[in-house]
């Protein structure tokens, strides 16, 4: 699991680098921006997000799958990189069974967040999405790059280092789904606790199909279904 460090020290670099060059693009192109106040609001500038995500699963994909290669060479040659991810084609009956279990998740929570007084789309999306120059490619950014690098990352190489371990499966997605819920440093504690709980779900799907493209999938639909809750609420 330690071979996880590089892949977190990657993305934050990136993430970082991202930023860095997108406020000084912004303040080449308006020289009279207030750089302090604009750097700011970045975690929350669509545009800003949608690069380095896209940035993110560009570099930090790779880096995942050098990594799995090396961990192979060196503690489990005789795993191909293909069955280590769990990169194995899911039939069309089981992508409509868990895509439609994912929907009524979806549908489920979003009950929950108006019976206890929160919004269905939390003001961080809200904000992204607002702030967008581009809304095209914040789309790509998060229902396909994110999903990409998280699932590669979170359901691929943690998850099988984890369930490796003396954890096992259970640990692996409980523990997968604690560290990604756990980086969504944007959200409060309660949609913390949603993402947790799709994490468990995206989890359980990954075990039971035995297959990297189901979580890969969901994930992919649930960020489309937060993008069309968010153009719904513009």
């Amino acid at each position: 699991m330690f071979l996880s460090i590089p892949v977190l020290i990657s993305f934050v670099l990136v993430q970082g680098i991202a930023a860095a060059i997108f406020l000084i693009f912004k303040h080449l192109t308006n020289p009279q921006l207030e750089l302090f106040d604009f750097a700011a609001q970045l975690e929350s500038n669509g545009s800003c997000v949608a690069l380095a995500t896209i940035a993110s699963a560009a570099i930090c994909v790779p880096v995942i799958f050098v990594l799995a290669m090396a961990r192979n060479i060196w503690q489990i040659p005789q795993i191909t990189i293909i069955a280590y991810f769990n990169l194995h084609r899911i039939s069309l009956q089981t992508a409509i069974e868990w895509s439609v279990i994912l929907i009524c998740f979806a549908v489920g929570q979003d009950l929950v967040s108006l019976y206890t007084g929160h919004a269905i789309v939390p003001e961080f999306v809200r904000s992204i999405y607002d702030s967008a120059s581009s809304k095209w490619l914040l789309w790509i950014a998060l229902v396909l790059a994110a999903p990409l690098f998280e699932e590669t990352f979170f359901r691929g190489f943690l998850f099988k280092g984890i369930q490796s371990s003396w954890l096992g499966t259970y640990g692996a997605v409980i523990l997968t789904s604690l560290v990604w819920a756990s980086i969504h440093l944007q959200y409060n504690f309660f949609y913390m606790g949603q993402i947790f709980a799709v994490g468990i779900l995206l989890g359980i799907a990954r075990h039971k199909t035995q297959s990297l493209y189901t979580p890969l999938m969901m994930h992919a639909l649930m960020n489309g279904y937060a993008m069309g809750e968010s153009y719904l609420h513009m």
